[in-house]
């Protein structure tokens, strides 16, 4: 006996509890076979009570019938009944079994009237202050979610997860489709989910059995669909008949022409954040050196004693974002700590205040913050955030963090001589072949970035023959030429964990930890 025959059973001997009524209420929803089982044995279950002419047990058995249904015109239901049980009571066992199937029949017709929920929000990450989505806020068939920045997870109604990232427009259109007419999705569809629909501008995406990322570029409407597990049937408005794309296939949909690509996961997040339930170890850095050119390290259940920060030749004090700051020289000047950093894979979270010069060159940029050992034959050993000196990996000046086998490159241009606040937060994707994720906050906004995946990442502190640097770059040991950052840093932290957006701000506003 599966879950719904037990709960009709469960029905039809006694009152259900409202979180039981719900559940009963989603398994007929999904199931025409286990509504006429739900007839079947109502049907019987009344006549039997019937031939034992117990009153109080007719009653009980209308009772739990109504308890079951919606409540939507309950009230005339129940009296309707009622007197129809009243007028034919002479009658008794044709009547009450008439009446059994009657409050059987509209039960059920009230239940399929009764909108069932096609998406609920599960987690939520990096939204704007004025959002009002909540996690729980159920969805259904017509509703639609719009979002400027942030990710959003949803439950779709025990088929799957559905990812969106904004600015993202989705419109549920039934329990098993949506359009999606921009922004970025991934879905994970289960067994029950499969044939979920996909409708964007240039045709639709069908679930086979999958999990897939679909894209929607909202100035030129051009489509790509990745697949990441399983496979996928695409169609096109324009005809030309459907493309099957399978694991690690790609399609880009571009007017009349669709047109088989290299697959980038790194265009979406297969997950979000995780939740660091207020467990969390810092490093902080005021960047106010005392009188023997030492910044006193202020640890908590991160690092030990050794986290003191040495500044080196190159560096000077000036003004900062909260009192004094360290200038460095872009030429050999750079700050060190005993510390080796965070090692492997493990989530983190830098936060730092920056200011870089409008006269920065392309020398200069390599690395604000870094540590880890680089290696040849290994990628992401090697851990830093610098401010992009490379045209060829994106545009110049904008916050990048690099790991020696995988970047990302933000938006935002900083070089303006103005004190900036900026975090990077690594967490794991949920799917293994993702790698790392990556988000980036600017001034307290969600940065968008080129690539949200940091494919393999696994610093290596054991081997790391230094601490962390600020303001100089971990190069290949073959390297002729050492790389330093020229510009300011002021109130800089590390957490061992991927803080919130919420968490973020209120480090940038209150500078407290």
């Amino acid at each position: 006996m599966n879950r719904g025959e037990t709960l009709i059973a469960q029905l039809l001997a006694g009152p259900l509890t409202p979180e039981e009524r719900d559940e009963l209420r989603r398994c007929l929803g999904q199931d025409p076979a286990l509504r006429r089982k739900l007839g079947e044995h109502a049907s019987l279950h009344g006549l039997l009570g019937v031939v034992m002419e117990d009153d109080a047990r007719r009653e009980q058995v209308i009772a739990s019938l109504l308890e079951a249904c919606a409540e939507a015109d309950r009230d005339d239901f129940e009296s309707g009944v009622k007197r129809k049980i009243r007028r034919v009571r002479f009658r008794r066992i044709v009547g009450w079994a008439a009446a059994a199937v009657v409050a059987l029949a509209a039960g059920l017709t009230l239940w399929t009237r009764t909108p069932q929920p096609v998406a609920t929000i599960s987690n939520m990450a990096a939204l704007e202050a004025n959002t009002r989505l909540q996690a729980g806020k159920r969805l259904f068939r017509g509703d639609s979610l719009r979002l400027q920045t942030g990710l959003v997870e949803l439950d779709l109604a025990g088929r799957g997860h559905l990812i969106a990232e904004g600015p993202v427009d989705l419109e549920f259109t039934s329990a098993t489709s949506a359009t999606l007419t921009r922004g970025r999705v991934v879905l994970r569809v289960n067994e029950s989910g499969h044939g979920y629909r996909l409708e964007t501008p240039r045709g639709a995406v069908i679930d086979l059995g999958t999990e897939f990322g679909v894209s929607v570029d909202e100035t030129t409407g051009e489509v790509e669909t990745h697949v990441i597990e399983g496979e996928v049937k695409a169609l096109s408005n324009e005809g030309g008949g459907q493309i099957h794309l399978k694991k690690d296939e790609a399609l880009r949909q571009t007017g009349r022409i669709s047109t088989r690509i290299p697959i980038n996961q790194g265009s979406f997040y297969a997950s979000l954040p995780p939740s660091h339930g207020g467990s969390v170890g810092m490093i902080h850095w005021s960047m106010e050196p005392e009188n023997d050119g030492v910044v006193r390290g202020r640890t908590r259940n991160l690092g030990d004693d050794a986290c003191d920060l040495k500044l080196r030749a190159g560096t000077r004090p000036v003004e900062g974002a909260f009192a004094r700051a360290i200038h460095f020289d872009g030429d050999g000047g750079f700050a060190e700590t005993e510390y080796r950093g965070i090692g492997g894979n493990r989530p983190r979270t830098l936060a730092f205040w920056v200011k870089v010069p409008r006269d920065f060159t392309l020398s200069q940029g390599f690395a604000m913050i870094s540590w880890g050992e680089f290696s040849a034959r290994d990628p992401g050993c090697v851990w830093q955030i610098s401010v992009n000196p490379l045209p060829e990996d994106g545009p110049v000046g904008r916050l990048r963090v690099g790991v020696h086998g995988g970047k990302a490159i933000g938006t935002t241009d900083l070089r303006d001589d103005q004190w900036h606040h900026v975090a990077v937060v690594l967490y794991p994707a949920a799917a293994p072949s993702f790698g790392q994720h990556v988000l980036m906050f600017i001034d307290g906004s969600l940065e968008p970035i080129s690539s949200r995946t940091l494919g393999v990442i696994d610093t290596d502190v054991e081997q790391a023959t230094h601490g962390i640097w600020l303001g100089r770059d971990v190069a290949s040991p073959a390297s002729k030429k050492r790389l330093f950052f020229r510009g300011a840093l002021d109130e800089v932290y590390i957490f061992d964990a991927a803080l919130s957006k919420e968490e973020i701000h209120a480090l940038m506003e209150r500078n407290e930890w």
